[in-house]
């Protein structure tokens, strides 16, 4: 077999290496777009993933890309997943990264693979949190909202442990299965209270256009 035989031989098997690997991953890259042009990433994947599990988890609606009034200049402020239990009302922030992660609960940015920062999600999830406690007003009456950041994701802890921590009503996982976690926090509120509360944050489900609107906001307080 000549040098070059080999060298095409080396570099089929390479190729066909790589196909079955993009093939073994649990969340591909994509790069499909919606009708306004706008890319579907693997965020949205992310987002199917947990909305998924979480109805598997507690049977109850889940409503996704809700448009919460504030008080800021966005006007808006957009939450990926908000679902009703009795245990409570989970708001969840998802994203998607491949890495090494590094951070914790108080950190302003969290580092994958030391050179890429992400926003710290639970951070995030507390204007999306304050914003809906301003909303809902006397109509929580004490209920809890529930802080919960999901990272999906091929990530590694730098610290050599699964970032995986829970605090009071806030919980940060990096495998949408750890979800199941969530079932066991205590029965508060009733199922009757779980359908009109249902009933409520529907108002808030965008349509595709209010998301289009919300994300040329978002995208014009950036550039300023």
């Amino acid at each position: 077999m000549t040098i070059i035989q080999l060298l095409l031989s080396a570099l089929v098997i390479y190729i066909t290496g790589e196909y079955i690997l993009s093939q073994l991953s649990p969340v591909k890259n994509i790069n499909i777009r919606d009708k306004y042009g706008y890319k579907i990433t693997n965020g949205k994947i992310a987002e199917d993933l947990v909305a998924d599990k979480l109805t598997e988890v507690f049977h109850e609606e889940v409503l996704t890309n809700l448009l919460v009034p504030t008080r800021t200049d966005l006007k808006t402020t957009e939450i990926d997943i908000a679902q009703v239990t009795t245990k409570g009302i989970f708001v969840v922030e998802t994203k998607f990264r491949n890495g090494s992660i590094e951070g914790d609960i108080d950190s302003d940015y969290w580092m994958i693979d030391d050179d890429n920062a992400m926003q710290n999600p639970i951070k995030q999830n507390y204007y999306h949190i304050e914003a809906l406690k301003e909303s809902l007003g006397d109509t929580l009456q004490g209920i809890p909202i529930i802080n919960v950041a999901v990272v999906v994701g091929d990530l590694t802890d730098k610290k050599g442990t699964a970032f995986s921590e829970s605090y009071d009503n806030v919980f940060v996982f990096t495998d949408f299965n750890s979800i199941q976690q969530l079932s066991t926090l205590p029965d508060v509120i009733t199922k009757e209270k779980v359908n009109n509360l249902t009933r409520q944050l529907q108002v808030y489900e965008a349509t595709e256009e209010k998301l289009l609107e919300h994300a040329k906001r978002v995208e014009a307080s950036m550039s300023v």
